[in-house]
C-alpha cells in the first residue's frame, strides 16, 4: 500500500512495506533489472535499508503532525494551539501557600522572599511580604512554595530557615499548607474545549447559567426549569424557565440579551425583571429574569486562642467571615462547620471556635448554631453584622 493522504485521512507505510516498494521500483528500472541483488547482505540492499528506515521515520513524524490537528490525539503545546482557536486556554498551576509563625529577635526584619523549608526537603516556602517581629519577638506571615502545583506541608512540619536572619530562633506552621492546583491535564483541557464549543448555542439550564455567569458584572447565575404542565411549588408556570443572577446591580440589558440568545425556542422565560428584545425579524420579545434575593447573615463568633494568635486576630476573623461569602453561590446553604474551617485556614493561633448564625437578626446563643437552608433563588452574604469576641467561660 502506498503512502495515502485523501478524504479518508493519512495512511502511512511500515518499514517492511517501504523496503519492498523500493526493491520493486529498482528492479523495474532498466539500469538495474530483475537480476539486481537487493538482499540484506548486498550493497544495494543495504542502501535500500538505510533509506527505507529514514523514510519510515519521516512518515511516522508526518503522521504525528497530522494527529496534532485532532484534539483527541494532540498533546501538550499542540493541544493548546488547537484549543486556543475556540478561546479555550489551559489552567496553569497555582502556588501552595502557608502561614508561618516566626520567633526571633525583637524588631527583626525578614524580607519578602526569605525562604524556609521542611528539614530534608527541597521545596522552599518564601515570605509573600516583609515581616518585622513585634516587641515579643513574634510574627506571622503568608509564604508561598517556590514551585507551582500542590505542595504538601502538614501542620508543624516547616522548621528550618534557608536565608539566615540575625537573632532567628524558630519557625513553624500551625496549620497545614493550602495546596495549589496542578496544571490542567490534557484530558481536562479537551473536556473544557467541548464545553466551550457547546456554550454558545446550547439551551440547557447549565449552559444558560454558564453564559450568564460569564458576564463581567454577574457574580453567579442559576436557571430553574419547570418541565411539567402545571405551576411548580414556587408558582412558576409549566413549560418555562427562570434565570436568576446576582448582584442586582448587573446590567439588565446585557443579562436579557444573554438569556435571549440561549433560550430554547417556544419556551417562555419567567421573572419579575422584564427587558424587551427585538430580534433580526423586527419582532419584540419580552425577556424575563430575576435577581437573587439577598439574605444577610448575622454572625456571632467566639474563639479560644493560643500564643500564635496575632494582635490583629479579631479583625482577621471578621474579614475572613466577610470573605467566606465569596465561596457562596445562588442556592448554597450556609454551614457553620464550613465557615469554621475557612476561618481556621485564614487566621493562625485558634484552638476552638463557637459559631452562631441567623438570617437578618442577632443569633441566639446556643440556639442558632445549625446550618441555614438557602432556597434556589436566594443567595446569602455577610456584611456589617459580625460580632467577634474571645470566649469567656461562665463562672
Amino acid at each position: 500500500m502506498p503512502l495515502i493522504f485523501d478524504s479518508t485521512g493519512l495512511q502511512i507505510q511500515g518499514l517492511t512495506e517501504i523496503r519492498e516498494e523500493t526493491r520493486e521500483e529498482l528492479q523495474a528500472k532498466p539500469a538495474f533489472g530483475t537480476d539486481v541483488k537487493t538482499g540484506p547482505d548486498s550493497r544495494v540492499g543495504q542502501i535500500i535499508d538505510v533509506n527505507a528506515e529514514r523514510e519510515a521515520i519521516i512518515q511516522e513524524r508526518l503522521d504525528e503532525v497530522n494527529e496534532q490537528f485532532n484534539p483527541q490525539a494532540a498533546e501538550g503545546t499542540q493541544l493548546e494551539n488547537i484549543t486556543s482557536i475556540t478561546g479555550t486556554t489551559r489552567e496553569l498551576a497555582t502556588f501552595s501557600t502557608v502561614r508561618l509563625n516566626i520567633v526571633g529577635g525583637i524588631g527583626a526584619t525578614y524580607p519578602a522572599g526569605n525562604r524556609f523549608r521542611i528539614t530534608g526537603q527541597t521545596t522552599n516556602w518564601a515570605l509573600d511580604r516583609e515581616l518585622i517581629l513585634d516587641g515579643a519577638g513574634l510574627g506571622n506571615e503568608l509564604a508561598s512554595a517556590d514551585v507551582a502545583g500542590p505542595e504538601e506541608a502538614l501542620a508543624g512540619t516547616i522548621d528550618e530557615i534557608v536565608d539566615a536572619v540575625g537573632g532567628h530562633v524558630s519557625v513553624t506552621n500551625v496549620l497545614a499548607a493550602e495546596e495549589g492546583k496542578a496544571q490542567q491535564s490534557d484530558s481536562a483541557l479537551r473536556v473544557e474545549r467541548e464545553k466551550q464549543l457547546n456554550f454558545g448555542g446550547s439551551a440547557r439550564d447549565d449552559a444558560i447559567a454558564a453564559r450568564l455567569a460569564a458576564l463581567a458584572d454577574v457574580d453567579a447565575a442559576a436557571v430553574i426549569s419547570n418541565r411539567g404542565l402545571t405551576p411548580n411549588a414556587k408558582g412558576q408556570p409549566g413549560k418555562s424557565f427562570r434565570a436568576i443572577v446576582t448582584p442586582s446591580t448587573a446590567d439588565k440589558a446585557r443579562v436579557a440579551v444573554s438569556v435571549f440568545e440561549t433560550m430554547p425556542s417556544g419556551i417562555r422565560p419567567e421573572g419579575l425583571e422584564v427587558v424587551n428584545i427585538t430580534n433580526s425579524q423586527g419582532q419584540t420579545t419580552p425577556v424575563r429574569f430575576d435577581f437573587a434575593a439577598q439574605l444577610e447573615i448575622h454572625a456571632r463568633i467566639q474563639f479560644i486562642k493560643n500564643l500564635s494568635f496575632p494582635s490583629t486576630g479579631i479583625a482577621d476573623i471578621t474579614q475572613a467571615v466577610r470573605d467566606f461569602d465569596n465561596d457562596l453561590s445562588i442556592g448554597d446553604d450556609v454551614l457553620p462547620d464550613k465557615l469554621g474551617t475557612f476561618i481556621f485556614g485564614r487566621v493562625p493561633g485558634l484552638d476552638h471556635l463557637i459559631i452562631e448564625i441567623k438570617i437578618g437578626a442577632t443569633p441566639v446563643i446556643d440556639v442558632d448554631n445549625l446550618p441555614i437552608d438557602i432556597d434556589v433563588d436566594e443567595i446569602a452574604f455577610f456584611d456589617a453584622n459580625i460580632s467577634v469576641s474571645e470566649f469567656v467561660p461562665p463562672p
